[in-house]
């Protein structure tokens, strides 16, 4: 029979035989880590991401400063040096400058504001759309999505048509969209429209509204292709 010394005796030779091997493997775990870690010195300058993330660096001074995307947290890195000292700069300033491409545009209508979501145009925070890629849009087609108010429309510098028929709306403020060609707001509950800006249209659709008269007289005759209500005085 065994006696209690024994089994003492071999538990205690385990633990030592675990911590053994153990210590001999964090010993070699360290040792290969060791050996990547120097080698990145010798890293191509054409590397653009680098992560190092949970090791023991504690100084990163001879990689190309040429990095799109560094990770280097959880080491025991002081500072950036060499070539990459100007790295949190470089980013800091690739930041301000993407905030910088952005814009908010204040649009009321809700209606409006989904169809710019909707179309790409950007997000929507509170009355507000915000956008970096106003430039690219030229046609809008707003036909029968219960807009009353375009305000924010004027935003949209490269717009060159325009269709906004069979909607609400009281106003229409197109002072700004100088690029347009074609505009169509018939079906509206409009009283005025002002196109005195809009030299480059050649086509405008604004019957079926509440016009009673409207001013074209700065266009070249036959330039522009309108239709009106029988009932509004043209000045031509």
């Amino acid at each position: 029979m065994v006696d209690i010394e024994t089994i003492v005796g071999i538990g205690i030779t385990a633990c030592i035989a675990v911590i053994i091997i153990a210590f001999k493997y964090i010993l070699l775990t360290s040792s290969k880590e060791d050996e990547i870690l120097s080698n990145l010195k010798d890293v191509s300058s054409s590397l653009k991401n680098l992560s190092s993330i949970d090791n023991r660096l504690d100084k990163l001074s001879s990689i190309d400063n040429r990095l799109d995307k560094l990770s280097s947290i959880d080491n025991r890195l002081e500072s950036l040096e060499g070539n990459l000292k100007n790295i949190n700069e470089q980013i800091k300033e690739s930041k301000d400058t993407e905030k910088k491409n952005y814009k908010r545009i204040y649009v009321p209508d809700t209606n409006f504001r989904s169809f710019l979501e909707d179309s790409g145009v950007g997000k929507i925070h509170g009355d507000y759309v915000v956008s970096s890629n106003l430039d690219k849009f030229k046609k809008f087609n707003l036909r029968k999505l219960f807009i009353g108010s375009l305000e924010g429309i004027e935003e949209f510098k490269n717009l060159i048509e325009l269709d906004c028929s069979d909607n609400q709306l009281i106003s229409l403020d197109v002072s700004k969209n100088t690029n347009l060609t074609v505009l169509n707001c018939n079906k509206n509950q409009l009283t005025t429209i002002d196109v005195f800006n809009n030299t480059d249209l050649k086509t405008l659709h604004c019957n079926s509204n509440q016009l009673t008269s409207l001013d074209l007289s700065f266009f070249y005759k036959d330039k522009i292709e309108y239709l009106v209500d029988p009932d509004v005085k043209i000045k031509i």
